[in-house]
C-alpha cells in the first residue's frame, strides 16, 4: 500500500493527519485503517467505513460505531500484519 496521507477533521474541528495502512472488506464493506502521523512509537488506529460517491471517484470515510465490526476488522489487519507491526 502506497505511503498515503489522508486528512480528516473530526468533531471539535480539528484535523487528523492519518497514513492509510490498508483497506480491507468484512461483510461486503471496505474499511480503511488509518494511523495517526506521529512521531511518537506509539501511534493510535483508526478505522473507518469507506464509501465511494455515485461516479466512484471520491471516498468519503464513516465513523464505526459497531464494537464487534471494529474488532473483527482490526483482527484482520492483525492478521496481516502481524510481522510489520507490534500490537498489544
Amino acid at each position: 500500500m502506497d505511503n498515503q496521507t489522508i486528512v480528516l477533521t473530526n468533531e471539535d474541528g480539528e484535523e487528523l493527519n492519518l497514513q492509510l495502512l490498508d483497506v480491507c472488506e468484512y461483510e461486503d464493506k471496505e474499511y480503511a485503517i488509518l494511523m495517526e502521523v506521529t512521531v511518537s512509537d506509539e501511534a493510535e488506529i483508526y478505522i473507518f467505513e469507506v464509501v465511494d460517491d455515485e461516479d466512484g471517484n471520491d471516498a468519503s470515510y464513516y465513523e464505526v460505531e459497531d464494537d464487534d465490526v471494529l474488532e473483527a476488522v482490526f483482527e484482520i489487519f492483525k492478521d496481516e500484519y502481524q510481522d510489520v507491526f507490534q500490537f498489544e
